[in-house]
């Protein structure tokens, strides 16, 4: 493909013309060269952008974090500085790697089935003294068993009693309660299902499918209507579950996309939203909420009774929170900043990165993340103390320092002017990360606990209705939230 420059020649204006005739030819040549300049400006931001769409068009050349991000909006909750290498010259060489030790494949937690193979009794004497043998150690082989999932019918009877010369109406036992009145399905069943759904990503045709290898024929009719009954079961300790997040001191805050294909009940192909609140530390809870859209109103209802900080991305549909007059205040996220960075970079030739103050930008968040991770463990209060100790403050002023200086130096139309303005808007309130030992630098605890809602997308794709959307809101609410604890979901005792 050619390429056209376009080159203005200097031309020397004759003396007797006008002065106002020169003046006018000056200020059109200005405005040529500056018209040439802006299309250049902009061309160089198609091609970068022609870069980034190329690179997800071509997974060979993408790294396994930036493929999953493919199916994730803002939700790269990996560590920002990972999937994209940027090589800088002067940089010393990095560490060997230790190798970890492997873990072993028979966990030491499952029961286990012991079997002696001992040798015959007359074989326990020895041949040459005829004494009796004495036993030294035990020769160990471990095999691991798998006993597949078995169904169980179990059967309730409620014996009835009546009185022969009254005739009245026999009594009997009350029914036994149920979260799915008349229905046969178990707890441990509907566990099963929603966790093989949720969690493992498994559609309910495949289910389907498995159990009716077992000769059990569950549609997913059937399973489905089990699914948002057992959504709407849930709403009240769901709702438990809200109250608690809004009483911590920092609550976290996202929301990713879902398609939903009935709406009102016409078909179509709606862009829904489901909605995330959490809290973190000892006791971390999430909360799902599926909304149609994506408006402010969701943001508003609920965190609007919420008093404290608030670490969100920079979604403006959260703005209406933070008024002056507001309780709440606005905690951004470094990974964003950092990751803003770090796409531009990729989009540069490799000759172009090292010298790059974008490059130079990156390196300063560094040793904010390396901070993070020597005082994560501490306690909240202790925690607070380390980063103000370790000058947190004044690098997070250089930084943003930095970034506004670059911002006045570079023109808007510049691609890296986009990263730069993110950078330059999120900086302060990134800064009230110091403000509380319980805040964290990034947003990706909010962002990971999302995740697996984003992965089960790639199954399933969309909604199929709104009812449905919102009973699997309320479904992962309860499993993420039992992930977050280190409970098993199935198995796992619920009394934390």
């Amino acid at each position: 493909m050619q390429t056209h420059t376009l080159k203005l020649k200097s031309y020397e204006i004759p003396e007797n013309l006008a002065p106002e005739a020169k003046d006018l030819c000056q200020e059109l040549v200005g405005d040529l060269e500056k018209t040439h300049e802006y299309y250049k400006q902009q061309i160089a931001f198609i091609k970068q952008q022609y870069k980034i769409a190329l690179r997800a068009l071509r997974p060979d050349i993408v790294s396994a974090a930036a493929l999953r991000s493919m199916f994730d909006e803002a939700e790269m909750t990996l560590d920002p500085k990972v999937d994209t290498i940027i090589e800088d010259p002067g940089a010393p060489a990095p560490n060997p790697k230790k190798k970890n030790k492997k873990r072993s494949a028979i966990p030491d937690h499952l029961p286990r089935e012991v079997v002696e193979h001992d040798i015959d009794e007359s074989r326990k004497t020895c041949d040459a003294d005829g004494s009796t043998l004495k036993p030294m150690r035990y020769d160990v082989k471990l095999e691991l068993k798998y006993t597949p999932a078995k169904f169980e019918v179990i059967e309730h009877r409620f014996p009835k009693y009546g009185c022969d010369t009254c005739k009245g109406a026999p009594i009997r036992v009350p029914p036994i309660k149920a979260l799915i009145p008349q229905s046969y399905a178990t707890p441990g069943l509907l566990a099963q299902i929603a966790v093989a759904k949720f969690c493992d990503h498994l559609p309910l045709y495949r289910q389907e499918q498995i159990y009716s290898s077992a000769g059990v024929h569950l549609t997913r009719q059937v399973m489905a209507e089990w699914m948002i009954k057992l959504g709407e079961g849930l709403k009240p300790l769901i709702g438990l579950l809200h109250e608690r997040i809004l009483e911590a001191p920092v609550v976290h805050a996202d929301e990713t996309p879902v398609k939903v294909l009935t709406k009102d009940g016409e078909r179509t192909s709606h862009k829904a939203y489901m909605w995330q609140v959490s809290r973190w530390g000892p006791k971390p809870l999430v909360v799902f909420e599926f909304d149609m859209s994506r408006k402010k109103e969701v943001a508003e209802r609920l965190l609007g009774t919420y008093s404290g900080f608030v670490q969100i991305d920079a979604y403006a549909g959260y703005d209406l929170l933070f008024s002056e007059t507001s309780p709440r205040i606005r905690v951004g996220c470094m990974a964003h900043v950092y990751r803003k960075f770090k796409d531009f970079l990729a989009t540069l030739d490799k000759d172009q990165r090292p010298g790059h103050p974008a490059l130079k930008i990156m390196k300063m968040i560094d040793p904010l993340y390396e901070m993070e991770d020597v005082c994560r463990p501490f306690e909240k209060e202790a925690r607070h103390a380390y980063r103000l100790k370790q000058g947190a403050e004044k690098q997070l002023d250089d930084l943003a320092q930095f970034v506004a200086d670059e911002r006045q130096a570079v023109s808007p139309s510049s691609p890296y002017y986009a990263a730069l303005r993110y950078a330059d808007d999120e900086l302060p309130h990134i800064k009230h990360y110091l403000k509380h030992g319980a805040i964290e630098l990034d947003n990706n605890l909010a962002e990971n606990a999302i995740r697996p809602f984003a992965l089960g997308r790639k199954n399933w794709l969309f909604m199929c209705t709104e009812d449905g959307a919102q009973a699997s809101a309320n479904i992962y609410s309860l499993l993420i939230t039992a992930k977050a604890n280190g409970v098993e979901p199935v198995t796992g005792d619920l009394s934390w």
